[in-house]
């Protein structure tokens, strides 16, 4: 599903997240990296389901948990870090069209 999720319906991904729900025994202990990429699937879902502004905020907040995952940043300055700062200034940038 990752190699088509570009040109997949809502549809064919919210199926192919069902389907891998039905499927998972690990009761919420999955690698985070895994969780990780089935909650961007998921938030793409909303996105291709027409819902631009939601999704794209949970594809942002998961991508600025990634780079803290990384590169952990301090909680009193959470954007101090370069890398941090760099991936808010990129996400900012792709959201400037939402407002």
């Amino acid at each position: 599903m990752a190699a088509r999720a570009a040109t997949a319906t809502a549809e064919e991904l919210h199926a192919a997240l069902a389907a891998v729900d039905a499927g998972t025994l690990s009761d919420g202990d999955m690698d985070p990296g895994l969780l990780r990429a089935l909650d961007a699937l998921e938030a793409y879902a909303v996105v291709r389901s027409g819902d631009t502004e939601d999704g794209a905020r949970r594809l942002a907040w998961l991508a600025l948990e990634a780079v803290d995952d990384q590169h952990p940043a301090a909680l009193e300055d959470f954007l101090g870090g370069p890398e941090m700062a760099a991936s808010f200034a990129a996400i900012r940038t792709e959201l400037a069209p939402f407002g």
